[in-house]
């Protein structure tokens, strides 16, 4: 594992980044979400998403989900 200080400024923005997505993350989690909400949100957050393909395949996965629990 590289030490922080040996990181290229691209790498540092990366660990950043995600830094802020994980304490986003958390924040929703404290508000108190159910499975399902977690579910929409993440089809939600996949509607805002510039890559098209990434887009479909994360609404349909969502979407999978949600009619996999109506045959069983």
């Amino acid at each position: 594992m590289k030490k922080p200080e040996d990181l290229t400024d691209e790498e540092q923005v990366n660990v950043l980044q995600r830094s802020v997505s994980r304490e986003i993350v958390q924040e929703i989690m404290n508000y108190g979400v159910t499975q399902q909400q977690i579910l929409h949100i993440i089809n939600l957050l996949a509607l805002e998403l510039e890559d098209n393909n990434m887009m479909r395949s994360i609404v349909g996965l969502c979407k999978s989900n949600k009619t996999e629990k109506l045959h069983v």
